[in-house]
Parts: C-alpha cells; structure tokens; sequence
C-alpha cells in the first residue's frame, strides 16, 4: 500500500510495563489485649518450681496489616511465651493457671537416613516440653480475670480444671486469692506463701 503509514495499524506501540518498586511489609503493630497486676511465672519441673518472673501480666496481640502474627504473656518484661490453640491453657482455680509450651528437640532431625535413629527419636517425638505455672493475686480483680480466661479461649487451647483440696494445698490454698496486686507490690509474707 503505497503512501499508507503502516506503523499506528501492524505494530501497535509497546505499553510501558515500568512496575512500581515493592513496598514494605506493613508494620507490626503490639496491641495490649489485658494487663493484669500481681502475676508470679514459675518454670515447673518433675521436681521443684523456679521463680522466673513477677510483676503486671501482660497478653499482646502482634499484628501485621490485617493479619494476627503473634499472640504473646509477658510478665514484667523479664519473660514472654506465645499463645497459639495447639498448645495447653489449663486454669487450677482463681488464681493459678498452667500452660505447656512445646518445642523441638536440638537432636532432631526429621530427614535421618539412619533407620535406627529415626525410630528412636519418633519414641520421643523429637519435642521437649517446658510448664509453666502463674499465679494471680486475684483479690479485687475477679472481671479482670474473667476477661483473660475470654481470651485464653480465644488464642490458645483453654480448658478449667477442677483440683483436688491436697493439690490447693500445695498450690497454697487461698492465699493467692486473697491476695491483692497491693498486697504483692509491698512483699512480705503474703507473696512468699503465693
């Protein structure tokens, strides 16, 4: 077709393709769903109970966007372990509770090609188990606490558990809940029987 211009009809102009550069992930954002005041963590053994912690409970929701990342008890900025419904959340009674937190085991190795070693590490599931314990001083702080069990049910796998009177004994009967955070905050004997 002489003195047609075939260029704008038989080839169309390439559209500019230039990508935005990625932007960066949202911020994480900490969210205090609860504080409560006059919390003990211990670290439980087969053995014996270590202190790790005491001062106000807090349980944070991380999130990212609209997405939760991390749910997360912190007592006193000394100690953090996640919620998560796979892992246990028992309540004792008003003011004890107990949560198990699993972890794997240093030694194992899921892609062991020694047939030996990988049926004696699946006997001990290759996971290692830490238990905690908290106590709450609970006196005037009841809602709160019915608050907290509302969330231990939401974010982790919560149940309550009645115990028998010799194991509130050793849980020191009564006093964490006769206890309040004030009670704790000036120490003394109350603390020491919680």
């Amino acid at each position: 077709f002489p003195g047609h211009d075939h260029s704008q009809h038989e080839y169309p102009r390439a559209q500019s393709h230039t990508q935005a550069p990625p932007s960066a992930p949202p911020e994480v954002v900490e969210e205090v769903l609860i504080k409560i005041a006059g919390a003990i963590v211990n670290l439980i053994d087969k053995n014996y109970s270590v202190e790790l912690a005491s001062g106000d409970l807090y349980i944070v929701r991380l999130s990212q966007g609209n997405n939760v990342v991390a749910v997360l008890a912190r007592v006193a900025d000394e100690i953090q372990w996640p919620l998560a419904k796979d892992e246990a959340a028992v309540k004792l009674d008003d003011s004890h509770y107990f949560f198990s937190l699993r972890f794997p085991n240093e030694n194992y190795s899921s892609d062991s090609s020694d047939e030996e070693d990988d049926k004696r590490e699946k006997r001990v599931d290759g996971e290692n188990i830490l238990n905690y314990g908290l106590t709450i001083a609970s006196k005037g702080q009841e809602r709160l606490l019915l608050e907290f069990d509302q969330i231990l049910g939401i974010y982790s796998c919560f149940s309550v558990q009645k115990v028998s009177e010799n194991a509130k004994e050793l849980l020191g009967g009564n006093a964490a809940k006769d206890t309040s955070p004030m009670d704790m905050k000036l120490g003394g004997e109350k603390k020491e029987i919680m």
